[in-house]
């Protein structure tokens, strides 16, 4: 039986494929499970009100909407009153996974 046989560099060749599409696709969502909506809200209270709360929490294709890359979570920040008195209702956060940090962003 030779390594490079037919029949089983098609195997492993069809194996290695399935692996990279896997990881490609699902990634990004499996790491951005990983990312504590507490952290999120911690930020969130911190930075920018203590009234600003989290929303939804996004893993799929959030370099879509309004995250760079490199972030694997996005958070939708619900409408606050801002330090000047005005409604802010555009904040997301935006998460990376496992050395970056957290982002807030206006869209």
């Amino acid at each position: 039986m030779k390594i490079l046989d037919g029949d089983l560099f098609n195997i492993v060749f069809a194996l290695l494929l399935i692996l990279v599409l896997f990881v490609g696709l699902f990634g990004g969502p499996i790491s951005g499970s990983f990312v504590s909506t507490e952290s999120a809200q911690k930020l969130a209270h911190a930075q920018l009100s203590p009234d600003a709360t989290i929303g939804e929490k996004t893993v799929w294709f959030v370099g879509f909407k309004g995250c760079e890359k490199g972030e694997v979570a996005r958070f939708k920040v619900l409408p606050y009153m801002g330090k000047d008195g005005s409604l802010v209702d555009n904040a997301i956060i935006c998460a990376g996974w496992p050395f970056k940090g957290m982002t807030i962003r206006y869209q």
